[in-house]
């Protein structure tokens, strides 16, 4: 059995550990069709970032602290629970999204800098399916294939 969630980035849910426990909880007791017994793997989980935003220490939305701090969270949370079989994180890298997502967010990138890098860009917080720059930010290597803070703590 798996689940895609996002606690702390979509969900109602801020608490990784309440959010899943309450899921493997539905699972065990039998909620759904044919789950109880089975094995249970966070097959999707996250938060965004943006990689030029790495070395804000504040612990806000589109931050590498933030997004770090989200993915430890549920990181810990499967590796600690026997109720949970393993986790899969969404995604190794940021990518372009469809041009439709970006919501007015394009970057403004700085000049005679490679690979490009964001001078400014708009992150449009008003809602976590924004694309900034239209690209999926959730990623813990950018687009360009560097690493942000959260990479170091799930590269083990």
């Amino acid at each position: 059995i798996s689940r895609n969630a996002y606690p702390g980035w979509l969900s109602r849910y801020v608490d990784a550990k309440t959010f899943w426990t309450d899921f493997a909880n539905l699972i065990q007791q039998g909620v759904f069709d044919n789950t109880t017994g089975k094995p249970f793997l966070i097959s999707e989980t996250g938060a965004s970032s943006i990689y030029e935003w790495r070395h804000n220490i504040t612990p806000a939305r589109w931050t590498g602290v933030y997004q770090a701090r989200v993915l430890a969270d549920d990181v810990r949370v499967a590796t600690t629970m026997a109720s949970i079989s393993g986790i899969a994180l969404w995604h190794l890298f940021d990518f372009k999204t469809e041009d439709r997502w970006e919501n007015g967010t394009a970057c403004d990138y700085l000049p005679n800098v490679e690979p490009p890098t964001c001078g400014y860009i708009n992150v449009n917080t008003s809602t976590p399916h924004g694309r900034p720059g239209g690209k999926n930010c959730k990623g813990v290597v950018d687009y360009y294939r560097r690493p942000k803070p959260a990479y170091d703590l799930v590269a083990i």
